[in-house]
């Protein structure tokens, strides 16, 4: 039986390529679920194997170590649980594959995110197998690989050892201009692990990891909004650190997805956790220094907003200055190599949120409000971000009344 599935991350039901509850991506699939009578075959303990028509295909799972050559891969899952294989074919096409292994006493079922892909019962030594449920193969359109995607699925298989464990590489998120993210497994969790490109740069993750545990240190409600720093390392004489993974849309993905620009009740709120997130920076004397789309990352399904990457922060007043210039976002003050202000890191936050805006209806009051961030001169913008969320949690109270949760959904 072919099923549309819910959300791999959230279980909640997906529509499109975004989950709009998580953010999290999804590939175009399938639930298969095997009847009873097959469960036995696909078992924990059980020899299974997946087959894969057309050319010999490189497979990384989570069920067995390094990669394997197939058409054919057979592993025997040692729990029963959800297993990942990713699957890289003719070098050029690849997709996930999440298998869930079951409990004799369970049903079982496997979601199909890759192409022409069976899972066939091979108990007895040497047997082709038949496919499970007396089903035909279930073709699914495929989507070409960039070459930082092939790339990237061979650095997948490295690990980085510290004294706090090892981080098994998963995945590239991102490039940035002086780091490379991975997503990392450490045990059963999740992370986000950041390297320097070069060793020239490795000053700059240990800014971020100092900056980080000083944002951590003080306890206040707005480190909700900032990524912990959950270990620190070098390899390969590049400086590297481990953070919490924060799920969601970057704002320029986001963006994205409503060309026409995010609804103003959805910019406000996201507006007034940047503001928050800069209040409590810049009471402990700390500019971001870099607010860009790029580096606000949203969670639609409760609204919570991260404010990433300090690798570029400054002393507030400092009078070495900016550390990058990042147009449009940057202030006119980056250019001049003027000191930053805590009003230049809130000229780049109104940027994004009008560009966030887009070409919307919005009320002329939050407009202004936004504007009066963006102005030229550093000192005649507000210079003080907690002032600035007291009054939008007042302009927000006028223009709708109480505060109500409005679910924001993603297409």
């Amino acid at each position: 039986m072919l099923r549309t599935m819910p959300c791999w991350s959230c279980h909640e039901p997906a529509q499109g390529s975004f989950c709009g509850h998580c953010g999290a991506a999804q590939r175009p699939g399938f639930r298969l679920e095997l009847d009873l009578a097959s469960v036995q075959h696909f078992t924990a303990g059980h020899r299974c194997i997946l087959r894969f028509r057309g050319a010999p295909v490189l497979v990384r799972s989570s069920a067995f170590d390094g990669l394997r050559e197939g058409p054919d891969i057979d592993f025997v899952p040692g729990t029963a649980g959800q297993h990942e294989v990713q699957v890289l074919a003719d070098g050029r096409f690849g997709g996930t594959l999440r298998v869930v292994v079951a409990n004799p006493t369970t049903s079982a079922q496997a979601n199909i995110h890759i192409g022409r892909v069976g899972i066939v019962e091979n108990l007895t030594v040497g047997s082709k197998g038949r496919l499970l449920e007396g089903g035909d193969w279930a073709p699914i359109e495929l989507r070409a690989f960039s070459d930082d995607e092939v790339e990237q699925f061979h650095l997948a298989g490295s690990s980085i050892t510290t004294r706090k464990g090892e981080y098994r590489l998963t995945g590239r998120l991102g490039q940035g201009d002086f780091c490379t993210v991975y997503e990392a497994q450490r045990g059963a969790d999740r992370v986000c692990v950041k390297v320097a490109d070069d060793p020239a740069d490795n000053d700059l993750v240990h800014l971020e990891a100092r900056v980080l545990r000083s944002l951590h240190g003080k306890v206040a409600p707005q480190t909700k909004h900032i990524p912990q720093l959950l270990d620190q390392f070098t390899v390969d004489g590049r400086a590297g650190v481990a953070l919490q993974l924060c799920d969601g849309f970057t704002l320029s993905a986001l963006r994205e997805r409503f060309p026409a620009g995010i609804e103003q009740r959805h910019v406000l709120w996201m507006t007034r956790r940047g503001l928050s997130t800069l209040g409590h920076a810049h009471s402990l004397g700390l500019l971001h220094g870099n607010v860009c789309p790029e580096h606000i990352l949203v969670r639609p399904r409760d609204h919570n907003v991260w404010l990433l990457d300090w690798t570029a922060s400054v002393i507030a007043r400092d009078e070495d200055g900016f550390r990058v210039d990042n147009p449009p976002w940057s202030p006119p003050e980056v250019e001049r190599k003027l000191p930053p202000l805590p009003s230049s890191d809130l000229y780049s936050l109104g940027r994004c949120m009008l560009w966030a805006l887009g070409e919307t209806s919005v009320d002329d009051r939050f407009r202004r409000f936004l504007e009066y961030f963006v102005r030229d001169s550093a000192r005649q913008r507000p210079q003080d971000a907690w002032e600035m969320y007291r009054k939008l949690d007042q302009l927000r109270e006028q223009m709708w009344g109480p505060h109500r949760f409005v679910d924001f959904v993603v297409p």
